[in-house]
């Protein structure tokens, strides 16, 4: 067995003397903030920048940037159910460190933001509502999904050319489409109500 390598544009360069911060990680991640944390014993503080893609910390100074004077910072504000980008840079007495590698996180859904509405038009076919939850007891055919009323397999659609499509059949359990959650503190369940379109 043989292998070919090719090497191209080596360089040689002291060790940086304020060492670039390790082991960015986030932690108590909610719909809107996050912890972050790093490994970093040379510096007494530290530039976090953070984007919701993919980022060069060197050359984009178009996000968002935070300082801070421990090794950990809280992030506010977020967005729910995104990834977050982030990059951490030491702050040495006679210099700046390189920038950490990149890490990621992503926030989880939040609460229903009151009024809500949904015509399933921006779905894949056979896909589900983003932020929704399946309750099945089996994965017959991956019921509930998005349906068009267009192809091989057409169904009745209300308005535009998709709905959310339910089956049901004897020999096969239960199965729920679920919304995420409404906040009670902000919109108590008894000052709601939902209004949908259905037909077999």
């Amino acid at each position: 067995q043989s292998n070919s390598y090719f090497l191209d544009d080596i360089s040689i360069e002291l060790l940086p003397q304020c060492e670039r911060p390790t082991s960015v990680a986030a932690s108590n991640i909610t719909g809107n903030a996050a912890n972050i944390s790093w490994i970093d014993a040379n510096s007494s503080s530290w530039t976090i920048k953070y984007a919701i893609s993919a980022f060069d910390p060197i050359t984009n100074n178009n996000v968002s940037q935070v300082t801070s004077t421990t090794t950990s910072i809280a992030l506010t504000g977020l967005l729910p159910n995104t990834m977050y980008y982030v990059s951490v840079q030491g702050n040495c007495a006679s210099d700046n460190s390189p920038w950490s590698l990149q890490a990621t996180f992503s926030t989880p859904c939040g609460y229903l933001t009151i009024p809500y509405s949904d015509n399933f038009e921006s779905y894949d076919n056979e896909g589900f509502p983003t932020c929704w939850t399946k309750t099945v007891t089996d994965n017959y055919f991956g019921w509930p999904h998005i349906v068009t009323n267009s192809g091989f397999n057409s169904y009745p659609v209300y308005a535009g050319s998709k709905a959310l499509g339910m089956f049901t059949h004897g020999n096969y359990g239960d199965r729920y489409a679920v919304l995420p959650a409404v906040d009670p503190a902000t919109n108590p369940v008894n000052t709601l109500q939902m209004n949908f379109y259905a037909r077999n």
